[in-house]
């Protein structure tokens, strides 16, 4: 289910109706049967997107006027998710080792990973980087994307961190 904490501290389910499956759209969003709830995001609206994950992988929207669910886009295994103001969004995608980007349009494009796990790339084309597991995704205020990953490079280092504090009397 997808949950909104109000201002002053209410929980009130805004998606789904605590059956695991795929229905609604179209109705009332809280009668809808979604997927595991990933990544969520608005745009400048107030509208909810939400990542519909598994078994699903639909980016879905909740119309915050209507209550109303749609499902907008399918994606292959999608976990993170941000919308840009120019209705643009970007999704992770972990299985696959990348990030998508959809246009306000519709068309998809890959814009980091090559589809190949690991760890390389610094200061070159994103699309043909390295990266593994992509988690999240996000915009900062300058444009960047920024992305969250597993990566065999940060993987070793942390491990090393364990093994000096570990190592220390």
């Amino acid at each position: 289910v997808v949950r909104k904490i109000d201002s002053d501290g209410i929980i009130t389910t805004i998606a789904g109706n605590g059956t695991l499956g795929y229905s609604g759209d179209g109705g009332p969003a809280t009668e809808a049967q979604i997927g595991r709830g990933y990544a969520i995001d608005t745009d400048t609206e107030g509208d909810v997107y939400f990542m519909d994950g598994w078994p699903n992988h639909y980016i879905r929207r909740i119309n915050v006027s209507s209550g109303i669910i749609s499902t907008i886009y399918e994606t292959d295994a999608g976990v993170g998710l941000t919308v840009d103001d120019n209705m643009n969004f970007y999704y992770t995608d972990m299985s696959g080792d990348v990030v998508y980007k959809i246009d306000s349009e519709g068309s998809s494009s890959v814009i980091a990973g090559d589809g190949n796990c690991g760890f390389d790339g610094d200061g070159g084309d994103a699309s043909q980087s390295v990266i593994c597991s992509p988690h999240d995704v996000d915009i900062d205020d300058d444009g960047n994307i920024l992305i969250s990953c597993d990566d065999t490079k940060s993987g070793e280092v942390a491990t090393k961190m364990i093994e000096d504090i570990v190592a220390e009397p």
